[in-house]
């Protein structure tokens, strides 16, 4: 019965529009998804695996961050190089310049008004960073890992109390990641979670398909390449996964190919490069075809 939602990263309880975006996504949940698990919706434990406070922190609050800077009329790095540097590398540096002028005043502009935005993007960014080096081992697991542990540990208590309804676990963007982590190589090695069983997996604009390219996981074997997928998780573990990407996120993955067994769609938002990657989270759309998704494959 129970849905466990991971986040991505970039993902802070402080920011304004966090509640807002958590009761959007458990609303639609409830409404769309809820109804195909259980004969009462309204009774189906909607949690959130939420690991912001133990995400990456800026000392400095993003000070390293340079401002952005006058345009140096006086002592001009060019006008230095005309006094001492050869007539061709003068005109070719004058002509990169030239042609750049429009730009320059733009992103002079853009860094003046957007300190804030660059700030949550170095977070988003610094998140990825951050898990990737503290995530731990099975042995000693990190900060970010034993809260979502602490969750699927939960929530499979609740299932246990329900009729063994289904687990589902449904990951955005690096959240996704986190969990692929934990399916692969913690809880195959932590024996006080060989107990739990989730159902089915929905990730959606994850980096799943280029981190294992990459080889970051912490189960990611050289062995494996082109023409030899990587085998899927274990099944007495995860029963299902479908993945979903969007052709206009550059943030998002396919995975055929590469991992085994995988259910790889895409969906098209229908939206721009710079807001496909959270549309997917947005669009009441892709809630009807996940619950049409799992009422296919748990019923057969």
């Amino acid at each position: 019965m129970p849905i466990i939602f991971i986040h991505g990263a970039g993902t802070r309880q402080h920011y304004r529009r966090y509640n807002l975006d958590w009761q959007h996504i458990e609303s639609h949940l409830r409404d769309y998804v809820a109804p195909v698990l259980s004969l009462q919706p309204e009774q189906v434990p909607i949690t959130v695996a939420y690991w912001g406070d133990v995400g990456v922190r800026l000392a400095w609050q993003g000070e390293s961050r340079p401002p952005a800077t006058r345009a140096p009329f006086k002592d001009h790095p060019l006008a230095r190089l005309m006094t001492v540097g050869q007539r061709r590398h003068v005109m070719r540096e004058a002509f990169h310049r030239s042609t750049a002028t429009a730009g320059y005043w733009t992103s002079n502009l853009f860094a003046t008004l957007s300190r804030q935005r660059t700030t949550l993007t170095s977070i988003f960014i610094g998140d990825a960073l951050y898990y990737l080096a503290t995530r731990g081992t099975a042995t000693a697991p990190g900060q970010i890992v034993q809260r979502v542990l602490d969750v699927l540990a939960s929530a499979y208590e609740r299932q246990r109390g329900s009729d063994n309804e289904p687990l589902i676990v449904f990951t955005h963007s690096l959240g996704s990641s986190i969990f692929y982590d934990i399916v692969t190589h913690f809880l195959p090695q932590m024996p006080q979670y060989d107990h739990i069983y989730v159902n089915y997996w929905v990730s959606v604009a994850a980096q799943i398909g280029l981190f294992e390219e990459m080889k970051l996981y912490l189960a990611s074997d050289a062995m494996y390449g082109p023409e030899k997928p990587v085998p899927f998780p274990n099944r007495s573990l995860l029963g299902g996964w479908w993945n979903v990407w969007d052709p206009h996120d550059l943030l998002s993955s396919s995975v055929a190919g590469i991992i085994e067994g995988v259910d790889d769609d895409y969906f098209d938002s229908g939206l721009s490069v710079g807001s496909a990657h959270m549309s997917i989270l947005k669009l009441s759309s892709f809630y009807v075809l996940m619950a049409r998704k799992l009422a296919s494959v748990l019923t057969r």
